[in-house]
C-alpha cells in the first residue's frame, strides 16, 4: 500500500554537529565517521534477498519468477496462488509435493512461500491472494454500525423531536441581538474547522457545509466574516489531496475569498424572492446611478486593461483581487443595508479587530513570540524578521514588513476615527 520509497540520506554532512533537536541525522544510514547503522544492515539484506511478488496478478517474466533445472520456481507472499496458462507436470509448494486443484492452492498459511514447477509449460501469468480472516468485519463491520446507528435513531426519534421543538421554543424567545450572536460565532467555529481542521478535503468541507448553512440563513452575518479574514490573505487555506483530483502540489485558496464567494451565494439563495421582484426604477434613481457610476468606470477600465495586457494570466488575477472582489464586496454592503440589516458598522469593527489582532501578533512576534503558525502557514519564503539599517523589522501574517505597514496604515486611521 505505500508505493515506491526512497532511500533520503545516506550520511548526514558537514563540519558542525547537528542540533540535538534537528531530526534530520536519524535518516542517515550510515554514521558521520562512516559506521553502518542497523537501518543500511536492513536495506543491505532486503536487497540480496530474492524478489517476493505480492498480491495481484503478475506475468511470468516477474523478477520473483527464476528458472531452475528442471522447470522453474516462484516466490509469493500470501494465502493464495492461482496460475494461469501452461500445464506443469508436477509442483512443490516449500519442498513438499502438492497437488495444483484447478491450477491453484489455496488456503495457505500468511507468510513467504516457494512454489516448484517442474515439466511441461510454463504458465503465462499468476495471481497472488491473500485471504485474511477478519477482512469480512472490515468490509461488513461498518454497515453494522450504520443499521445499528439508524435503528437506535428511529427509536429514540420521538425523544430527539420533543427536544428539538423545546429548543426551537426557547430558541425563538431569545432576544434577536443573543441569536445573531449565537450564530456569528457558530460561524466563526466551523469556518475554523474548516481553515485549520486538515488539508484534506473531507474534513474540510466538514466545517465548510456548516458554515454555508449558516450562511445562508444568516448572510449579513457571513459578510462581516470577509472583512474578519483579509489579514489572512497571505496565510491561505492549503488543500491536498489527489483522491479528488487535486494535483500533487495542492491548491491554495485566500480564505476571505472563499467567505466573499458564499456570502454572495448565501446573499442570492437567502434573497432570491427580493432580488426577483426587485423594483427598476432603485436602479434608475438619481442616487443609485451617482453611486454606482463610478464602479461602472473602474469596472469597465479593469476589464479593459485584460483585453490590451500582454499577460493576460496575471492581468486577470489583478483584475479579480483589485475590481471585481472589492466591488462584490461593496455590492453586498449596500444590499443587506437596503434590506434593513446593519453590516456597515459591524463590519468596520471586525476589520478593525483583525487588524488589532495582527498588530499584536507583530508586536509578539518582535519581542521573540511567533504567534504566526496557530493561525496557518505563510505561502511567502521571507525570514519572519528582517533586519535592515540597524533595525529589526516584524512581518506579522504578511510577507513583508512594508505590507504590514500598508495594511496599519490602512486600519488605524479608521479606528481613530471611529
Amino acid at each position: 500500500w505505500m508505493g515506491v520509497m526512497n532511500v533520503w540520506m545516506l550520511r548526514y554532512g558537514g563540519y558542525a554537529e547537528p542540533h540535538p533537536d534537528d531530526p534530520t541525522p536519524y535518516f542517515a544510514l550510515v554514521s558521520r565517521d562512516w559506521q553502518p547503522l542497523p537501518s543500511y544492515a536492513i536495506l543491505r539484506d532486503y536487497v540480496k534477498s530474492p524478489a517476493v511478488a505480492a498480491v495481484g496478478v503478475h506475468r511470468w517474466d516477474h523478477p520473483a519468477v527464476t528458472s531452475t533445472a528442471d522447470g522453474w520456481q516462484v516466490r509469493f507472499a500470501g494465502t493464495d496462488i492461482e496460475l494461469r496458462g501452461g500445464a506443469p507436470a508436477a509442483a512443490l509448494l516449500d519442498g513438499a509435493p502438492v497437488e495444483l486443484a484447478g491450477h491453484a492452492l489455496r488456503g495457505l498459511p500468511d507468510a513467504v512461500h516457494t512454489l516448484e514447477l517442474r515439466g511441461g509449460m510454463p504458465p503465462t501469468e499468476f495471481v497472488v491472494v491473500r485471504s485474511l480472516p477478519w477482512r469480512p468485519l472490515a468490509d461488513y463491520g461498518p454497515l453494522v454500525l450504520i443499521v445499528a446507528l439508524a435503528a437506535t435513531a428511529a427509536l429514540t426519534m420521538r425523544t430527539a423531536l420533543h427536544v428539538l421543538d423545546h429548543l426551537l421554543m426557547r430558541w425563538q424567545t431569545l432576544p434577536a441581538h443573543w441569536r445573531e450572536w449565537i450564530i456569528f460565532l457558530a460561524q466563526g467555529l466551523t469556518l475554523a474547522v474548516a481553515y485549520r481542521a486538515s488539508a484534506q478535503l473531507p474534513l474540510t468541507m466538514l466545517g465548510l457545509l456548516p458554515f454555508i448553512g449558516l450562511a445562508i440563513a444568516y448572510p449579513a452575518l457571513t459578510v462581516r466574516w470577509v472583512a474578519i479574514t483579509v489579514p489572512l490573505y497571505f496565510l491561505p487555506k492549503g488543500l491536498f489531496d489527489a483522491r479528488f483530483g487535486i494535483r500533487e502540489s495542492g491548491i491554495y485558496l485566500p480564505l476571505h475569498e472563499v467567505v466573499l464567494l458564499i456570502a454572495a451565494i448565501a446573499t442570492v439563495v437567502r434573497d432570491r424572492s427580493h432580488l426577483l421582484y426587485l423594483n427598476p426604477t432603485i436602479l434608475r434613481s438619481r442616487t443609485t446611478l451617482i453611486a454606482l457610476t463610478p464602479a461602472l468606470l473602474v469596472l469597465l477600465a479593469g476589464v479593459w486593461g485584460v483585453l490590451i495586457a500582454e499577460a493576460r494570466g496575471p492581468a486577470l488575477r489583478e483584475l479579480r483581487w483589485m475590481i471585481v472582489e472589492p466591488l462584490l464586496f461593496a455590492v453586498l454592503l449596500w444590499w443587506h443595508e437596503r434590506q434593513g440589516r446593519a453590516v456597515i458598522t459591524p463590519t468596520l469593527i471586525g476589520w478593525i479587530a483583525a487588524g488589532a489582532i495582527s498588530a499584536l501578533v507583530a508586536l509578539a512576534q518582535a519581542g521573540g513570540i511567533n504567534l504566526v503558525p496557530l493561525f496557518g502557514v505563510k505561502i511567502g519564503y521571507s525570514e519572519d524578521l528582517i533586519a535592515t539599517e540597524g533595525v529589526i523589522r516584524a512581518t506579522g501574517f504578511y510577507g513583508h514588513p512594508n505590507n504590514l505597514g500598508l495594511a496599519m496604515g490602512r486600519v488605524w486611521p479608521l479606528a481613530a476615527a471611529l
